[in-house]
C-alpha cells in the first residue's frame, strides 16, 4: 500500500509527480506484483500499463489517478459521464448529463478536459463556457456552459458539470 499522506500539504503538481515516481518504483521493487488498483480513481491496471505510462512528468498521474466513468440512466434516454480522481487532488472532477451523443467522444471530451484542469490550475469558473463537440470531434464554434456543482453519482464531490446545449439531460440552475 502506498499512501502520500503526508505530502498533502504539497502542490498538487510535485505531489502527483512524487506519486508517479513512486509508484513506477514500488513496481520496480516488487516485481512479482501484478496489478495496481487505485482506490481514489477505481482503476486497476496492470504492472506493464503502469510501468508504460506514455506521459511524462505530473501528468503520469491522470494516465493511473482519474478515470472516466459511463452510466445510463435506467428509465430513460439518458446517460451520465463523469470523470473521478481528480478530487482526491484537490481540484474539480468533471461531469456530462446527456442525450443524443456517442459517449465514447464525451468520455474522450471528458478526459481532454480533465488534462487541461490539472495543467492549469483548474481555471475555468461557472458561466464560463468550453469548446463542444460536433460529429467529427471538439468543435470551437460549439460552445458548453460550465458550473460548479455537487456531483450526481458517488462519491459526494464537487464537479465542473459541463451543459452539452441541446444535448443536456436533467435541470440545471
Amino acid at each position: 500500500m502506498l499512501s502520500d499522506f503526508m505530502a498533502s500539504g504539497l502542490d498538487y503538481k510535485p505531489r502527483c509527480e512524487m506519486l508517479a515516481d513512486w509508484l513506477e518504483t514500488a513496481l520496480r521493487l516488487f516485481p512479482d506484483c501484478t496489478a495496481v488498483w487505485v482506490p481514489s480513481s477505481g482503476k486497476l491496471l496492470s504492472r506493464e500499463q503502469i510501468l508504460e505510462n506514455p506521459a511524462e512528468g505530473a501528468q503520469r498521474f491522470l494516465y493511473f489517478g482519474v478515470n472516466a466513468r459511463f452510466f445510463n440512466i435506467e428509465g430513460t434516454n439518458d446517460m451520465l459521464v463523469d470523470t473521478l480522481g481528480l478530487y482526491a487532488i484537490g481540484l474539480p472532477d468533471v461531469q456530462y448529463h446527456f442525450h443524443s451523443l456517442d459517449p465514447n467522444k464525451v468520455v474522450t471530451h471528458a478526459y481532454s478536459v480533465a488534462s487541461y484542469i490539472f495543467e492549469n490550475n483548474a481555471p475555468i469558473k461557472s458561466g464560463e463556457t468550453i469548446d463542444g463537440i460536433s460529429e467529427t470531434g471538439i468543435d470551437r464554434s460549439i460552445r458548453w456552459k460550465c458550473q460548479y456543482e455537487m456531483g450526481l453519482i458517488q462519491p459526494s464531490r464537487e464537479v465542473m458539470d459541463i451543459c452539452p446545449g441541446e444535448y443536456a439531460s436533467g435541470t440545471r440552475e
